[in-house]
């Protein structure tokens, strides 16, 4: 196709990347035996998962394919499919209509989590369908853009890695989803009434996911990404601001840097210890930390563990609370599990043979609580170099001690602005859409306050919340005096080329938020 055209769509994993069309086909190297019953099927899948999940290269991916799993085997699903067959529904079928009807409740919930987990249980059944039959799975060549219906978690992670996905329905709360953002995967959902199908294979195509566009023929720009690669902090406004990644396991600390992070900004120790399913050893957390900050290519600032709320773990974190989110959480535990604290703190330090690591503490809310941090780093490291250490901004009251923090030894602040949010707004972020309840402008201004307060005694600052991922929050932040922001690896070049385009001067930003009301505000954000 010689002509140039441009298809609009919604994007639901962000980035540019561009490759010849391609649709999956039939792949006999990856068919199996058709399984002899429903439960034969069942296990096999169920192997097949756990496999995908074991092969995973970051604990969050594991987990949602392990979620899958969980679905398989949930007995609700296999009682109906019961009641199914009893009745004379053949095995495939009664897969397919039950995995629908499940999947109809959920859709149907206002719960958004929820109800974009529909999806997954109906590519579940496709799974168990398949296998029942023996079909081959299909694939598309690497560095293709693939047209299809549905994303799936398994072609992501076990199939080719390929340029970009064209689907015909997603959300991007979905796994797949989710999983694609992670791996800076483009997807863009095109409608059934777009000319897509009309595209031969082969085509040239270039999918923007942020735009939501895909252009198609000769006029479609080449190249893996139109967001530059840029290495080394961005001058703004006379000063350098650092763009890193957020991670949560070293096998990503190799891509944050492929993708011109300036370091990691936020390494999330807790995923390491919820990929173990248990507390970690302190040699393999040396080996975690060691092998992150090999490849990071720049510093490495990792969060102490930040266990509890919404990410419990056996042994560890309380069974049962009445307000977990705000209980037994981050630093709160370590005094009750002083052992395991210390254990981590050693292996930091050992992380720092490999290269130049910072540290900094979740869920710290007095200053007692920065002491018996500090203090234990201090104990552990007092015979070795300085190493940068800091705290989190999530927990409000912080927002009125940054002086006293200063003068007890804090080095930096790194505003969470994911907790910060739910903390300033008394919203549990957890309990499905509250955005009618928060106040972002709130948050925007405190960040300003305790911005101010920190530059006034010298202390780094740093953002490693989804704000900072967002160009307008991230120059607003840069305004602020923000130093470093850490973002999803996908988001980097895009923040990169932000901040370098440098559309609104540090007057017009900070004129922002001086507006009369949240409305305001947000038409600020939201517009150009």
């Amino acid at each position: 196709m010689d002509q140039h055209m441009t298809i609009e769509g919604t994007g639901i994993a962000p980035g540019q990347a561009a490759g010849p069309l391609a649709r999956p086909r039939a792949d006999a190297n990856r068919t199996t035996a058709a399984a002899p019953d429903l439960a034969a099927a069942r296990d096999h899948v169920a192997q097949q998962l756990e496999q995908l999940a074991e092969d995973a290269w970051d604990a969050t991916h594991a987990d949602m394919v392990r979620a899958q799993r969980a679905m398989l085997l949930d007995p609700e699903w296999w009682d109906a499919i019961g009641r199914r067959t009893a009745d004379g529904t053949p095995a495939a079928p009664a897969v397919e209509e039950t995995g629908s009807a499940f999947a109809a409740q959920l859709a149907a919930l206002e719960d958004q989590y929820l109800a974009a987990r529909a999806e997954d249980i109906r590519e579940v059944a496709r799974l168990w369908v398949r296998a029942l039959s023996g079909a081959p799975s299909a694939s598309a060549p690497a560095g293709s853009v693939v047209a299809t219906d549905r994303l799936t978690v398994s072609d992501l992670l076990a199939g080719p890695r390929v340029a970009a996905y064209l689907v015909r329905d997603g959300s991007p709360t979905m796994h797949a989803a989710l999983i694609a953002q992670n791996l800076a995967i483009p997807v863009v959902v095109v409608s059934e009434s777009s000319p897509l199908d009309a595209v031969p294979d082969g085509t040239m195509v270039h999918v923007d996911g942020d735009g939501g566009r895909v252009t198609v023929g000769s006029g479609a720009p080449t190249g893996r990404r139109a967001a530059a690669i840029r290495h080394g902090p961005v001058p703004w406004n006379g000063r350098a601001i650092e763009v890193r990644a957020n991670i949560g396991s070293a096998r990503e600390a190799r891509a944050a840097a492929e993708h011109g992070a300036d370091g990691v900004g936020l390494f999330r120790t807790e995923l390491f210890f919820e990929a173990v399913g248990s507390i970690p050893s302190r040699q393999d957390q040396i080996e975690e930390y060691q092998a992150a900050v090999r490849d990071a290519g720049g510093p490495t600032c990792f969060r102490t563990f930040d266990l509890g709320a919404d990410k419990p773990l056996a042994g560890l974190t309380p069974e049962a609370e009445d307000n977990p989110a705000l209980g037994q959480r981050g630093m709160r535990l370590y005094a009750s599990h002083e052992s395991v604290f210390r254990d981590q703190l050693a292996a930091l330090l050992a992380a720092t043979a490999a290269g130049p690591v910072e540290i900094m503490f979740p869920m710290v809310s007095t200053l007692a609580d920065w002491r018996y941090c500090r203090n234990a780093w201090a104990a552990m490291s007092a015979e070795h170099p300085p190493v940068a250490v800091g705290v989190m901004v999530e927990v409000p009251s912080l927002l009125f001690l940054v002086p006293e923090l200063a003068r007890a030894g804090v080095d930096f602040l790194s505003f969470g602005t994911n907790d910060l949010t739910q903390y300033l707004n008394a919203v549990d972020r957890g309990q499905g859409d509250v955005a009618h309840a928060v106040s972002p402008l709130a948050v925007a201004r405190a960040v300003a306050y305790a911005a101010r307060q920190a530059r006034a005694h010298h202390l780094g600052l740093a953002v490693c919340g989804s704000l900072a991922a967002d160009p307008k929050w991230a120059a607003l932040f840069a305004a602020l005096g923000v130093d470093e922001l850490s973002v999803p690896v996908p988001r980097i070049p895009v923040v990169k080329a932000a901040l370098a385009d440098g559309a609104r001067s540090a007057t017009d930003l900070l004129a922002a938020l001086d507006t009369h009301d949240d409305e305001h505000f947000l038409d600020w954000l939201h517009h150009p």
